[in-house]
């Protein structure tokens, strides 16, 4: 018995040290998530004064219409037209929930081995079987997301009636972010595989879209089928 309270001990401090690894890896992705969250609302912040100066500068030529000298100038002028408020992206800060674990996940954790594997068959379905290979388990999906424990988060089955990824990554902020050959457009997912958008669609230097990739600058790489060619795309949001 001596022996196993030890092994638990041991386990118990292995347990902490990780725990203690993930989350300065956490706190140090905090950093970098806020590096490019301060970036694209600076950037943004220069378009609305772009935006800004362009309107005084209207305003002051529109003052110059109205003047007495150039009453006659206005109506004969052409309709004055004002560009459009330049659109932006609303940045999408990180999310941290207090409180997902209790005594008895960390219980899991220490005593508790996991007797479940998962598995694609050739078809492309995700199976859950027990160590001997007896299924439990088949999504019939395309792309599926489990946790760290290997229990079943979301699927996501794309946008249309034929969907085939072939490449998925994460952004800083934890988008997810797959392409699909069959459409030739990259899918922009929340990190919890709410669809936000199609980041690439209908790009005629895309096709058969198998890779991607996004930096820490939020730059976006496209890797293609039969094409040795990487599409890198600026500025991602």
């Amino acid at each position: 018995m001596e022996s196993i309270r030890t092994s638990m001990k041991t386990e118990a401090e292995s347990l902490k040290n990780l725990v203690d690894e993930v989350t300065s890896e956490n706190v140090e992705d905090t950093h970098t998530m806020e590096k490019s969250l301060l970036k694209i609302l600076k950037s943004q912040e220069t378009t609305y004064d772009d935006y800004i100066a362009y309107l005084w500068k209207m305003s002051e030529e529109f003052q110059e219409y109205l003047s007495i000298t150039n009453q006659k100038l206005l109506f004969k002028s052409k309709t004055l037209k004002i560009q459009p408020i330049p659109e932006t992206t609303k940045p999408v800060p990180p999310v941290f929930t207090a409180g997902q674990f209790n005594k008895n996940d960390i219980r899991k954790l220490l005593v508790d081995k996991s007797d479940k594997l998962w598995a694609s068959d050739g078809s492309g379905n995700l199976v859950q079987t027990d160590l001997q290979g007896n299924p439990l388990l088949k999504i019939q999906t395309s792309v599926v997301v489990v946790n760290k424990s290997g229990q079943h988060r979301f699927s996501y089955t794309g946008q249309g009636s034929v969907f085939r990824p072939c490449g998925i990554c994460t952004d800083i902020l934890g988008h997810i972010v797959l392409c699909d050959d069959v459409s030739n457009t990259v899918h922009f997912l929340d990190q919890d595989g709410r669809f936000l958008s199609l980041i690439l669609s209908q790009q005629p230097d895309i096709k058969y879209p198998r890779g991607v990739r996004v930096d820490d600058e939020n730059n976006l790489y496209v890797g293609q089928r039969f094409s040795i060619k990487v599409t890198v795309y600026k500025d991602l949001q």
